[in-house]
């Protein structure tokens, strides 16, 4: 069974939670206020081809966080480092979502997340004034869906990018791994496919198909034998296209604050 972690990244109030309860049916707290949810939760999520998937629910990004909230806010945020893809929740529907769309990747390039695959989900669509046009947007857009939470809409076709994108993301690589490692070992069964393990005095050698934040931790333990270039070299998505047509436009209906990027000290 490959188990991967998929974290669903978002400004508050965007819906993550109510499409969590719709995926997974985790009953967890959807309301549309700040502070909602403070702690991840956690469901398991089974996609085709009998892949399973740990979505977790973060706490919602948000812009100009006061100084004293940062530092437990940066905590919450940082299990987004051990994520396998990043589902990006965003408003659609709101008349700042753009500004909203690079508050959100300003945190993850800060929280360096270089190389995990980020899936945007449009969320709301069912709010949207004319929700055909947004479609025709965000079919032009890499790795976006629209989809509607509270009915379900485009939950198919996300559950079959979010299959493709995890499939996509993995990357083969050879690994020594010492006896005393044997939790990286589990990891390595359960978030990667492992092609080949050889038992030998120094440790276990093995061959795994894995997601790039385990390439990363292999790398950083000094396990890594061989594959894996280039895995951490990526930056998150940061392209514009689109967002005036689909939100009216980034500076309509904002405040002289949105659009400013979000600031973790």
């Amino acid at each position: 069974m490959t188990v991967v972690i998929g974290t669903r990244a978002g400004e508050a109030a965007v819906g993550k939670s109510t499409l969590l309860n719709t995926l997974t049916g985790a009953g967890v707290l959807a309301e549309d206020q700040l502070f909602a949810t403070l702690d991840p939760t956690t469901r398991r999520l089974r996609l085709k081809g009998n892949k399973e998937i740990l979505l977790s629910d973060t706490v919602g990004f948000i812009q100009k966080l006061p100084t004293e909230l940062v530092a437990a806010f940066r905590a919450t945020l940082e299990e987004i480092r051990d994520a396998s893809i990043i589902l990006h929740v965003v408003d659609i529907s709101h008349p700042a979502a753009a500004a909203q769309n690079e508050a959100v990747l300003g945190v993850l390039q800060q929280l360096g997340v270089e190389g995990i695959p980020i899936v945007t989900a449009w969320n709301k669509i069912d709010a949207t004034a004319n929700p055909d046009e947004i479609r025709r947007i965000a079919a032009r857009r890499p790795r976006t869906v629209c989809i509607s939470g509270r009915t379900g809409e485009g939950l198919d076709d996300l559950l079959v990018m979010l299959a493709a994108e995890l499939t996509a993301a993995m990357t083969e690589v050879t690994a020594l791994l010492p006896y005393a490692a044997g939790d990286l070992l589990a990891e390595l069964h359960a978030g990667g496919a492992v092609r080949s393990a050889e038992y030998g005095e120094a440790g276990v050698t093995v061959t795994a198909a894995v997601p790039p934040a385990l390439v990363g931790r292999l790398r950083a333990a000094g396990y890594l034998l061989s594959g894996g270039e280039g895995v951490a070299e990526g930056r998150p998505r940061r392209g514009r296209d689109g967002w005036s047509e689909a939100s009216g436009g980034e500076g309509e209906g904002e405040s002289e604050d949105e659009g400013q990027a979000v600031e973790l000290l």
